[in-house]
């Protein structure tokens, strides 16, 4: 299981599920697993909950998700929707930018408006 999971993304039917997998990537030794529907990563995010069955709460999640959109919109040069995005993959605008262009012809494809 510890493989697969590191090789693709895994949806679990339960979050009891989600947190199993991930608490066993966690014991042993991996970090940088992303545990809940916004892509929060351990890694990186882990100080934004208090346990990990927190972080795997859809609503928790979400909500941290969104307290960090707002943090790097506070950041100095992140004042449009590709920079702020960008910025909620990676701070590097470049590893950043790209993922964002991603999203925004994923939208654009789907014919949604989120880069208004």
């Amino acid at each position: 299981m510890d493989n697969e999971l590191q090789q693709k993304r895994v949806l679990f039917k339960t979050r009891l599920e989600l947190y199993n997998a991930v608490q066993s990537l966690v014991n042993s030794g991996k970090r940088v697993v992303d545990v809940c529907p916004m892509q929060m990563n351990w890694r990186w995010h882990q100080k934004r909950f208090d346990d990990l069955w927190q972080a795997t709460n859809p609503k928790d999640c979400i909500q941290e998700a969104a307290n960090y959109l707002v943090e790097i919109s506070k950041m100095n040069n992140r004042n449009d929707w590709i920079s702020i995005v960008g910025g909620y993959h990676n701070l590097n605008r470049n590893i950043g930018n790209n993922y964002a262009n991603g999203v925004k012809r994923i939208c654009k494809q789907y014919q949604l408006n989120c880069f208004s």
